[in-house]
C-alpha cells in the first residue's frame, strides 16, 4: 500500500465471536479490517487463484477457513489434505496481496457485557483513527464491506467513522469478493494468534488441521502478521 494519500479505500470486514456468551462462549471478540488500495490492481492474484483452486479440482469454490479447518458446510467430503491444499492456496494468495489490516480484539474477560464489548471495540478503532499516517485517515473515498453478519459492528464502523468520507457497499457476501475471503481467513488466524499470547491451547480440530503452535506460528501466524498496519 501506498504513502500518501489514497483516492478509493476499500474496507473488508469480518468479525469472529459474538457479543452474547451464551451463544457464543469464546474468550475472544475480534473485529478484523482489511485495507485495500483500489489503484493496487490484483487481477493477476485473483486469477492465480482462481486457476490453482480449479486445478485441485475446486473451481468457484468460496474459501472460509474455520468450516474448512473444522470440516463443516461444503468442506464435509475432503479430507484433511484436500483442504490443507485449499487453505494453503488462500494463504499464497493472501500474503501476495497489496493490502494491510487492521485487528480490534476485545477479552470478554474483562469485558463481559455486549455495550463493554462495543464500547471497547470502538474505543480501539477510535485510537486507530488518532495516528494520522493510518489508511483509513489518508483516503478520500472509503467503501465498507460488510454482510451486515451482526448489526452491532456496523453500528460501531458507522460511529467510529462517521467522520471520515465512507459508504456502505450493499449487497455484500463472502461468495462475491476473494478480498472478503481474505478477510475471513486473516480474522481465523488473528483469533488463533491471541489465543496463543494468552497461554490458551488449541483445542483437537485445530491442532489436527494445523499441528502445534511452533507450526502454526511459523506457516500462518508469522506470514499474516507481516501484514498487519
Amino acid at each position: 500500500m501506498r504513502d500518501g494519500l489514497i483516492n478509493e479505500l476499500s474496507v473488508f470486514v469480518d468479525e469472529s465471536g459474538s457479543f452474547d456468551s451464551s451463544i457464543e462462549p469464546s474468550r475472544f471478540y475480534i473485529v478484523t479490517l482489511v485495507l485495500h488500495d483500489q489503484l493496487d490492481d490484483i487481477h493477476g492474484e485473483v486469477a492465480e487463484l482462481e486457476s490453482q483452486l480449479g486445478y485441485l479440482g475446486y473451481p468457484d469454490t468460496c474459501v472460509h477457513t474455520g468450516p474448512l479447518f473444522r470440516r463443516e458446510e461444503n468442506f464435509r467430503e475432503l479430507d484433511i489434505e484436500q483442504r490443507r491444499k485449499i487453505l494453503g492456496r488462500m494463504l499464497a494468495f493472501t500474503r501476495k496481496l497489496p493490502i494491510k489490516f487492521i485487528s480490534l480484539v476485545v477479552d470478554k474477560k474483562r469485558f463481559e457485557t455486549p455495550n463493554a464489548i462495543a464500547d471497547e471495540l470502538l474505543r480501539q478503532l477510535e485510537d486507530v483513527l488518532r495516528v494520522d499516517s493510518t489508511p483509513l485517515n489518508r483516503a478520500k473515498s472509503i467503501k465498507i464491506y460488510y454482510d451486515n453478519g451482526q448489526d452491532q459492528v456496523k453500528t460501531i464502523l458507522k460511529e467510529g467513522l462517521k467522520h471520515l468520507p465512507t459508504m456502505f457497499k450493499p449487497d455484500v457476501s463472502p461468495e462475491k469478493y476473494r478480498l472478503f475471503q481474505a478477510a475471513d481467513l486473516i480474522c481465523s488466524i488473528e483469533l488463533l494468534r491471541v489465543k496463543h499470547d494468552a497461554g490458551i491451547e488449541l483445542n483437537k480440530s485445530e491442532e489436527y488441521f494445523f499441528g502445534k503452535w511452533r507450526d502454526l506460528k511459523k506457516k500462518y501466524i508469522a506470514p499474516i502478521s507481516r501484514l498487519a498496519v
